[in-house]
C-alpha cells in the first residue's frame, strides 16, 4: 500500500535532481558554459544527452501517474458530489495533460544541435501547454475551497493563482530574449555563449526565465500534496477468464503425420 500524497514531491524532486545531475556533467565535461544554460542545452551533447533523455522519459512517466491520480481524484469529487464543478474542467485538463507529457519526452530525445524544430515543438507542449494545464487546474482548485473532504485553505488557492499568472508572460519573454540576442550573436556555438559575446544579457535573461519558470511549475505541482491525503494505491490486480473448455486426447502410439488434429476446443 503506497501513500500518493507524497507522489507530487517526489515528482518535482526526480526532475530538479534531474536538472542538477546533467548540468554538473555538461559543466564538467565543457559541453556548455556554466553560467546559466537552458535546461536542455546541459542535456545535449553526450554523456549528459543520455542522462538527461533516460530520466527525463522516466520523469514525464511519473509525471504523468500524477496527472492521472490527479484526475480520478476530481473525477470522485465530481461523482460524490464533494465539489461542485462541471467534468469538462477535469476531462480536459487530463487530455491536455499527456500532451505536456509528451512534450517533455520530445525535449529530451530530440536535442536542439540535432533536430532543432522537433526540439522547439516539445519544449512549446511542455511549457507552454504545461501553463494552461495549470490554468485549469487553478479553476479546479477553486472548487476545493468549499469542498466537505480533501479541501484547500484560500491561502494555497491565492498562492496557486499567484504561481499560474505570470507562467505565460515569462514563457513568452524566454521567447523574446532569445529572439533578440540569437540576431547579435557572432560566437561559433550558442552553447558556449560568454560574457565577451554580443548579446548576453537578452541571453541571460532567457535562460534565467525559463530556470524560474520550471520552478515555479514544479512548486505549483508540489502543492497536489494536499488534496492527496488519504488516496493509497493497493496494486494492480490482474484478472485472467478462460472462456474456453479443451479436451486433449492422450495416446500413447506414435500418430502419423497425415493424421487429423487429436485436440478439439469448444
Amino acid at each position: 500500500m503506497i501513500k500518493l500524497q507524497y507522489l507530487p514531491v517526489t515528482t518535482c524532486i526526480w526532475f530538479l535532481s534531474t536538472f542538477i545531475i546533467t548540468y554538473i556533467i555538461a559543466v564538467k565535461t565543457r559541453s556548455v558554459y556554466y553560467f546559466f544554460p537552458y535546461i536542455s542545452e546541459a542535456g545535449a551533447l553526450p554523456p549528459a544527452s543520455c542522462v538527461f533523455s533516460q530520466l527525463e522519459n522516466l520523469g514525464a512517466l511519473l509525471l504523468q501517474c500524477l496527472m492521472y491520480v490527479r484526475y480520478r481524484q476530481v473525477e470522485h469529487d465530481i461523482k460524490t458530489q464533494n465539489i461542485k464543478l462541471h467534468s469538462k474542467w477535469n476531462s480536459v485538463a487530463f487530455k491536455i495533460s499527456i500532451s505536456v507529457c509528451l512534450g517533455i519526452s520530445i525535449t529530451a530525445n530530440f536535442q536542439e544541435n540535432n533536430i532543432l524544430i522537433v526540439h522547439l515543438i516539445g519544449a512549446l507542449m511542455a511549457f507552454g501547454i504545461g501553463s494552461v494545464y495549470l490554468a485549469l487546474q487553478t479553476r479546479i482548485s477553486y472548487a476545493y475551497v468549499s469542498a466537505c473532504q480533501r479541501s484547500i485553505p484560500k491561502w494555497m488557492f491565492y498562492l496557486r493563482v499567484l504561481l499560474a499568472v505570470p507562467m505565460l508572460p515569462i514563457l513568452i519573454l524566454i521567447v523574446v530574449c532569445e529572439v533578440l540576442g540569437g540576431a547579435k550573436f557572432t560566437g561559433e556555438s550558442k552553447m558556449w555563449w560568454t560574457e565577451e559575446n554580443e548579446g548576453h544579457n537578452f541571453r541571460l535573461a532567457s535562460t534565467f526565465s525559463e530556470w524560474i519558470l520550471a520552478l515555479i511549475i514544479f512548486t505549483y505541482i508540489s502543492t497536489f500534496s494536499n488534496e492527496m491525503k488519504g488516496i493509497e494505491f493497493e496494486g494492480v490486480q490482474l484478472k485472467v477468464n478462460d472462456n474456453q473448455t479443451c479436451e486433449r486426447v492422450n495416446d500413447s502410439s506414435t500418430v502419423p503425420l497425415n493424421s487429423d488434429s487429436m485436440t478439439s476446443c469448444t
